[in-house]
């Protein structure tokens, strides 16, 4: 008998012992009998005849490896080849369908570690300071790490107040200056309440480039913040909180010696007159690679279970009975053409399609990045950009913002393009599988007005052409991404980053 017609005969066998399995795990195992004391008769035989596939496929090998000469050697190999490929594809099925199970999850935020404290906090401070909102806390500590970073070793009169003396005289003394600063994620990690002060304590991850002694390097950084400030002391408004200077009366000018400022006398430099950063602790840092080049596939977190506030549902009914015209129909409608746009203006490096919907703080960080790929000559092409769905995440509402997150699911080919028109990185013809949360936000003043058509200024109706850099509508003069009119997008939080 050839080696040809044993390795048939042997196959045949195996085919039929695992035709045979396969019998066994439908009638005797599996979900039918899990609940009851019968199924481990059908359980014996599931290992029985798997033991048994498995003792006749190693006799086979063997047999082809010994005796079947270079034919039987190369069906050896082939075999093993097969099963390599069969355990790969199902593992990879097995992740997909354990993937999309928990898509449909949710992660309910209050179980997060030390979420419970935060809301605490944040409490405890709202007793306080019935003004405080943690969407402005968190865009105005995003404003003072990036101008504390800009003012080393030159100063800064305008961001003096709001540093601690030694931490200010320390960076004055530098010799090292920071520029290009990009934020890639702000969190907070604990809010404390004292019987003398509140701190509020945020974890920074950073891309800026560093200059010293006429060299310069791009750096990653990520640094703790610790901000306090007295009871006592009421938020205002965002405009005059971003706008830095003097707490009292916005002079731009640095404090005096003894702590005043130079215009309307108010003691500033020691925080008494609003939040300082006390402490910085640098976590990590370390020389910057390049932008990592995606291959297509499924990123990091994709799978996991949405991480949705606990109290969505009574947060959603809140802010419907506070705007009678809030249509979530409307609000995903409204994402899904933001999210449309702003992905055709990066693809096409074209700036002024992010401008309509972006803040000033994240549009300052897309726009960095855009010019970047412009001087390098290369383009992050982004092709057949799909949503597959849009979930709501989490409400928020203060004195001065209503607040919306949603987890974006999607998929797009996404690689990059030198000058000359060939591929830089990335694969063209592999779909990259992703979800992100996006934050949008929106003055309570707003409320009652209709989200309008996306692709209208909101509040003169003109086309959308002629928006500035400054986010300024030049048909009408009014500021379209202050929040003032219609949602805003406010920041985007990768998936295996956002704790809710």
């Amino acid at each position: 008998m050839g080696p040809r017609r044993a390795a048939t005969i042997l196959l045949m066998q195996l085919a039929c012992g695992v035709a045979a399995s396969g019998l066994l795990a439908r009638a005797g195992g599996g979900d039918s009998f899990s609940g009851g004391g019968g199924s481990s008769g059908g359980a014996d035989g599931d290992i029985g005849a798997l033991i048994y596939l498995i003792v006749q496929l190693i006799r086979l090998l063997l047999w082809l490896w010994m005796e079947g000469g270079p034919v039987g050697k190369v069906l050896c190999v082939a075999i093993l080849v097969a099963l390599a490929w069969a355990g790969y594809r199902w593992w990879r099925q097995s992740q997909r369908e354990k993937q999309r199970a928990m898509e449909g999850k949710v992660y309910r935020s209050a179980r997060a570690p030390g979420r419970g404290l935060l809301d605490s906090g944040f409490g405890g401070i709202r007793e306080r300071d019935p003004n405080f909102s943690r969407v402005l806390f968190l865009d105005f500590a995003h404003l003072i790490f990036t101008r504390l970073h800009e003012s080393r070793g030159k100063g800064d009169g305008s961001i003096a107040p709001y540093l601690a003396p030694a931490l200010r005289e320390k960076l004055n003394r530098g010799h090292t200056t920071a520029s290009r600063i990009v934020v890639g994620a702000a969190e907070i990690e604990s809010v404390e309440v004292t019987a003398a002060e509140q701190r509020i304590s945020i974890r920074f991850k950073a891309n800026l480039l560093e200059q010293s002694a006429g060299e310069a390097r791009r750096v990653l950084l990520e640094q703790r913040l610790l901000f306090a400030r007295p009871h006592g002391i009421i938020t205002r408004s965002p405009d005059q909180t971003l706008k830095l200077g003097c707490p009292n009366c916005g002079s731009p000018e640095e404090p005096r010696t003894d702590g005043k400022c130079p215009s309307c006398g108010t003691v500033t430099a020691r925080g008494e007159a609003g939040w300082q950063v006390r402490a910085l602790q640098t976590l990590r840092k370390q020389d910057a690679l390049e932008p990592l080049i995606s291959s297509g596939g499924v990123e990091e977190g994709t799978g996991t279970p949405t991480v949705v506030s606990p109290l969505l549902e009574s947060q959603l009914r809140a802010l419907k009975a506070r705007d009678p015209a809030f249509n979530l129909k409307a609000l995903t409608q409204r994402v899904q053409h933001m999210f449309m746009e702003i992905q055709r203006g990066w693809s096409e490096a074209d700036t002024s399609r992010l401008r309509p919907y972006e803040t000033d703080t994240l549009f300052d960080a897309h726009r960095y990045w855009i010019e970047r790929f412009v001087e390098q000559g290369v383009r992050n092409v982004l092709e057949e950009v799909t949503i597959e769905r849009i979930q709501l995440a989490k409400i928020e509402h203060d004195a001065w913002y209503d607040a919306a997150t949603v987890r974006i699911y999607a998929h797009m080919r996404d690689w990059y393009r030198d000058r000359s028109g060939k591929v830089a990185g990335g694969n063209p013809e592999v779909t990259r599988r992703f979800s992100e949360y996006w934050t949008l936000i929106r003055r309570t003043e707003a409320a009652g007005r209709p989200s309008g058509d996306p692709d209208r200024c909101p509040s003169c109706g003109a086309t959308l052409d002629r928006v500035n850099m400054a986010g300024i509508c030049e048909y009408c003069g009014s500021k379209v991404i202050s929040g003032n009119f219609d949602w805003v997008l406010s920041s985007i939080t990768q998936d295996e980053e956002y704790a809710g």
